[in-house]
């Protein structure tokens, strides 16, 4: 049985675009009769908001013969500085389609609505996109889509819900493409165990996958913390994956793309360096997430 011991410490970064923040927390084994020390900490979490665009609709007199367009919208691409032409209204003349639909009757208007549109999107994450269409309109009331621009995307992360079971394929991906920058930080980590009398760590795959799956749910919630989206602890990784450990460590980072940037914004931080340096952790995995142009680093210890 394990017991285990909790230190919580922040350490922030600031790029030009946003404050990242992180955080530690190491447990031990009872069975080494260890003193409990405890360290509060305030974690600032980062909220994403996202504004609904309202639905407008603009009215346009064109005077225009019934064309036939392509039912295939997506192929459609205009100059979004191209603005229509108004005109005066056409003669009513009745013209059929084709021979097995009634008659459609001349276009009167053209008109622009916007329209917002919610889809799942990878993780179960909601992408909203608004678009501004463009719409024949016939006397006979009816209408034809026959231009679509896209004016906006964005994401709302709150709907994040992604099991490690669902991310470790992609975990495993990123962890086997990142192997020279995770080595990078294992060397860093090491010249610092080595300055303070701490043996080397080495590095454990099985911890970086652990570590890029904690990456992938920092990154795809929009919350840095050490509790998981789920609502777990983050030590709770090690268990879906079937990792056994007596003691574990969790140093988290946002932002920053640079490996020894990151390094530093952690050794100057009193938690996470404790973490590094820590006698009891003989093993590291790193974990390095970069999404929508924003990276977050995992580093997990474990002896």
């Amino acid at each position: 049985m394990i017991t285990k011991k909790i230190i919580i410490t922040i350490a922030s970064t600031v790029t030009i675009l946003i404050l990242s923040t992180g955080a530690t927390i190491f447990i031990l084994n009872n069975n080494k009769n260890k003193n409990i020390k405890e360290e509060t900490t305030t974690t600032t979490q980062i909220q994403t908001d996202f504004t609904k665009t309202t639905e407008k609709t603009t009215v346009i007199e064109e005077n225009t013969t019934t064309q036939t367009v392509d039912d295939n919208i997506n192929n459609i691409t205009i100059n979004d500085n191209s603005k229509p032409t108004t005109t005066t209204t056409a003669p009513s003349v009745m013209t059929p389609k084709n021979s097995n639909e009634p008659p459609r009757q001349t276009t009167t208007r053209i008109i622009n609505e916007e329209t917002v549109v919610r889809k799942d999107d990878k993780y179960h994450v909601t992408q909203i996109i608004t678009y501004l269409d463009t719409y024949k309109i016939y006397e006979n009331n009816s209408k034809e889509l026959i231009n679509r621009i896209q004016k906006s995307s964005s994401y709302d992360y709150s709907t994040f819900n992604a099991t490690t079971a669902e991310l470790r394929a992609e975990a495993s991906s990123i962890s086997a493409s990142n192997t020279s920058v995770y080595q990078e930080m294992l060397g860093y980590v090491n010249e610092l165990r080595a300055t303070e009398g701490a043996d080397p760590v080495t590095l454990d795959s099985s911890l970086s996958l652990a570590a890029t799956v904690r990456a992938l749910e920092i990154a795809w919630s929009g919350k840095i913390s050490h509790t998981r989206p789920n609502g777990t602890r983050c030590f709770t990784v090690l268990e879906d994956l079937g990792i056994a450990v007596h003691a574990a460590g969790e140093n988290i980072a946002g932002y920053n793309p640079n490996a020894k940037h990151t390094f530093n914004q952690w050794y100057n931080s009193e938690g996470h360096h404790k973490n590094m340096v820590d006698k009891d952790f003989t093993r590291l995995g790193v974990g390095k997430v970069t999404l929508n142009g924003q990276t977050h680093w995992v580093q997990m210890f474990a002896g």
